[in-house]
C-alpha cells in the first residue's frame, strides 16, 4: 500500500497523470476538500488541473501508516505557481485499498496555505508555520472525531 501511495504521488510530481491513475481502481473515489471525483476519468481531470495550476509540485511526507486495507498519510504539498511564488499546503490523506490499488482517497487540507512574497523561497515564519498548521489540522480532526463519538453516544439506546 505504501508503494502505491508513493508511486501515485511520484507520478503526479513528474506530471505523468496516466501513470498516477494506474495506482487507482477504475471506480475509485477521490475527495479533495469539498469536491468528490468518482472514477478514473474524474480523477484525471482533478490531476490535470493541479498540473496546469502549478508549475512545480512536491509532496513532503511527514508520516505514512498502513494497516490492513487502509492507510493514513500526513504530508504537505509544496507548489510553485506560474509567476514563481511558492506555497505549502499541509494535508492528511486517508486511503482504502482494493487488490493493492487505491479505492478511495480522502484528502483533508489545512487551508493555511503559505505563499512566499519572494519567488525563490518559502517565506516561513521563524516559529515554523508548517508545524503550527499540521498541529491545527490534527486538532481539528481530533475535534471532528470527538464530535462523532459524542453524537454516536447520544443516539445509542
Amino acid at each position: 500500500m505504501k508503494a502505491a501511495i508513493r508511486g501515485a504521488y511520484r507520478a503526479l510530481i513528474s506530471r505523468d497523470v496516466g501513470l498516477m491513475l494506474s495506482f487507482f481502481t477504475e471506480d475509485a473515489t477521490l475527495e479533495w476538500a469539498s469536491f468528490t471525483f468518482k472514477g478514473r476519468e474524474e480523477i484525471r481531470g482533478w490531476a490535470e488541473e493541479l498540473v496546469r495550476m502549478f508549475s512545480n509540485i512536491k509532496i513532503l511526507e511527514i508520516e505514512l501508516v498502513a494497516k490492513g486495507s487502509t492507510a493514513k498519510h500526513e504530508f504537505a504539498i509544496a507548489v510553485t505557481v506560474p509567476d514563481g511564488r511558492k506555497g505549502l499546503l499541509p494535508a492528511m490523506g486517508t486511503y482504502d485499498f482494493n487488490d493493492g490499488k487505491i479505492q478511495r482517497l480522502w484528502i483533508t487540507l489545512s487551508w493555511n496555505l503559505i505563499f512566499s512574497r519572494e519567488k525563490d523561497r518559502l517565506d516561513l515564519d521563524p516559529e515554523n508555520v508548517f508545524v503550527k498548521a499540521i498541529s491545527s489540522l490534527r486538532w481539528l480532526l481530533s475535534r471532528e472525531e470527538a464530535g462523532l463519538q459524542e453524537l454516536k453516544a447520544s443516539t445509542s439506546v
